[in-house]
């Protein structure tokens, strides 16, 4: 009982926040011509995620291996929990713009910052307009020299520890010439699994791998990256 009330609280505070966050970004990112994008994205986004995990009684043990962390990269997250979302914000990750499913927008507060900061939302039914998004965010994160963060697995309701990986990252890794990051979080899946809303109290590791060097790989070795990288996951979940 008490998992279920903490977990409803923690969805009002999210509602309330995310709106206060919305309504102060508008004149801000006005007033500065967007130069305050990325500071609002690391600051105020983290601490979005860090009240919503602490409102349900979640700890973060968080370990950086990166060895180059100021450096733009495509960081990646194995994903399976609703929890995932709220961690990846905690972590307030440098300079960096998120690809979401495009249903996301459907949510007001989410469309009206999702635009305002820049976010990628993708149509992953629509491979055509998926592929437009993410053209146009490559031309974006190359000019300003940010980094990208998306979740191979695409949906956090799959079969397995990890499931399969979709090709978008690390096309946009080989085709950036930046390196992957592979954030792998532990434990997020016993805590609130698949599509659940309502999450139980604890702790969760959160590991910053050191970065996957793709300079290795040339544009036409995407599969063997790919399958490179989700081998990494699948030792790291003791699959």
């Amino acid at each position: 009982m008490i998992h279920t009330l903490r977990s409803i609280l923690a969805m009002i505070v999210f509602i309330v926040v995310l709106g206060l966050f919305t309504l102060l970004a508008i004149p801000v990112l006005l007033l500065s011509f967007g130069r305050l994008r990325d500071p609002l994205i690391q600051y105020v986004g983290g601490f979005l995620g860090w009240v919503v995990l602490a409102t349900i009684g979640i700890r973060l043990v968080i370990e950086d291996h990166r060895t180059q962390p100021d450096r733009p990269m495509v960081y990646i997250s194995n994903h399976s929990s609703t929890l995932d979302m709220f961690v990846i914000l905690a972590l307030g990750l440098r300079k960096t713009r998120f690809v979401a499913k495009y249903e996301l927008q459907y949510n007001p507060f989410f469309f009206v910052i999702g635009r305002l900061t820049g976010q990628v939302f993708l149509q992953r039914q629509d491979r055509e307009k998926a592929v437009k998004a993410l053209d146009k965010a490559f031309n974006d994160i190359r000019e300003q020299g940010l980094s990208l963060y998306m979740a191979p697995e695409g949906t956090r309701k799959h079969e397995g520890v990890i499931g399969p990986f979709k090709k978008g990252a690390f096309h946009m890794a080989l085709n950036t010439g930046y390196p992957i990051c592979p954030i792998y979080i532990d434990g997020a899946s016993k805590l609130a699994h698949g599509g659940s809303l309502i999450s139980k109290s604890g702790t969760l590791r959160i590991v910053l791998n050191e970065e996957v060097d793709t300079s290795r790989y040339g544009k036409e070795d995407v599969d063997a990256l790919l399958n490179d990288t989700r081998n990494l996951y699948l030792q790291w979940s003791g699959c």
